[in-house]
């Protein structure tokens, strides 16, 4: 059983698509060497998801982080033995088929330098590529998204040679990445009382330091129509406040919808 279980965590590290599927009582009798590859655990008995983060199981039921991503655009044609590089990988196309300098990937196959073709060829030699942190996706006939295979915050450099006008990518590294449970969140549904009302403040405090707020005001009635409340939002330490310093306040009649997380 043992070394059923070894063989499935192999197959697991080999391939970030795919997940490790044991029963809570298997999952908590795995032993994994630290700093072995990522990986997936899925529990078939309780439905909750782990990450192996390559030193502990982190637990991915309330989350499970974000993939680091960019975003290329072509506008003009390319040209041959211009390149694209993600992180340590290069590629360069040779629609010329005369070879490419040593240890770059060479992108081929596309009948012409049009940026459609052009993406197509580049989108498939990166997923090609079995040592490319990255995938890739075709967006449009000016677009290539690609994302890192494993949520984290990945910021390997992104950079090209594309000399035709408006072609580069959006960011200079991979972007918006964050390791899974890196981050706690809370949600809220709450009436405000006639003394709040009254004070025109609502106090909320939560067991972190608040570093992002999405607060909606809505008919309590018709919770699908927002409203258009502009009070200031204040956070001292802990607490979260908000106030009806602006134009249009909240009543009893609304609901808060407060989002945060640190």
């Amino acid at each position: 059983m043992l070394a059923n279980i070894d063989q499935k965590i192999n197959q697991a590290q080999g391939d970030a698509s795919k997940e490790l599927v044991v029963t809570s009582i298997e999952k908590s009798s795995l032993s994994v060497k630290i700093g072995s590859k990522s990986f997936y655990v899925r529990e078939s008995d309780t439905g909750r998801k782990f990450y192996w983060n390559g030193l502990k199981f982190v637990d991915l039921t309330n989350d499970p982080g974000i993939r680091a991503c960019n975003t290329l655009r072509v506008a003009a044609n390319v040209a041959d033995a211009e390149t694209v590089v993600i992180g340590a990988r290069t590629y360069e196309f040779d629609r010329a088929a005369d070879g490419v300098v040593s240890g770059n990937i060479a992108v081929k196959g596309h009948a012409d330098d049009t940026p459609g073709n052009a993406i197509a060829a580049l989108v498939d030699a990166i997923n090609s590529d079995p040592i490319s942190e990255v995938t890739a996706i075709k967006i449009s006939a000016n677009e290539m998204f690609v994302y890192h295979k494993v949520p984290g915050n990945k910021t390997a450099p992104t950079t090209e040679t594309l000399l035709g006008a408006n072609n580069g990518w959006a960011a200079a590294t991979l972007l918006n990445g964050r390791e899974p449970g890196s981050q706690s969140y809370s949600v809220i549904r709450r009436v405000p009382t006639a003394v709040e009302v009254a004070l025109g403040v609502m106090h909320f405090y939560f067991d972190f330091p608040p570093t992002l707020a999405d607060i909606r005001v809505v008919a309590t009635a018709t919770p699908g129509v927002p409203l258009a409340w502009d009070g200031a939002v204040a956070i001292t330490g802990n607490r979260l406040t908000i106030d009806n310093t602006g134009s249009v306040d909240w009543a009893t009649t609304n609901t808060i919808v407060l989002t945060v997380a640190k």
